[in-house]
């Protein structure tokens, strides 16, 4: 879960920050990374300035899925499915065991097919 809220947070652009709100050097922020101390940050954005809720707050997923809907995509959501498509006929289709989790998984999903 920590590793694909973090995906989210770099397709969002969130800045990261230290506790302190400095921004780390680079050395810092791949040690960071390489040692999965992502808890030892936190994330200065007007959605999430204590940390990263994507999976269990859709005030944080629905900024993500309008900027899906935005290069785009099509993002449909039903009971515990959620499917995106559109944008050269890209389509990644996701079963969870409730709205918000369907919608999750078809994000990050979605968000790794951009990366490959």
């Amino acid at each position: 879960m920590n590793e694909s809220n973090k995906l989210i947070a770099e397709f969002m652009g969130l800045i990261i920050r230290d506790k302190e709100g400095n921004l780390p050097t680079c050395s810092q922020q791949h040690k960071l990374f390489v040692a999965e101390e992502w808890d030892k940050l936190y994330l200065v954005s007007p959605f999430s300035p204590n940390g990263l809720d994507y999976h269990k707050s859709w005030d944080y997923l629905m900024t993500v899925v309008d900027k899906i809907e935005n290069m785009g995509c099509e993002v449909v959501m039903t009971n515990a499915e959620c499917t995106i498509s559109g944008a050269n006929d890209y389509y990644v289709k996701s079963i969870g065991k409730s709205r918000i989790g369907a919608t999750y998984l078809a994000v990050v999903e979605f968000i790794k097919s951009k990366q490959r």
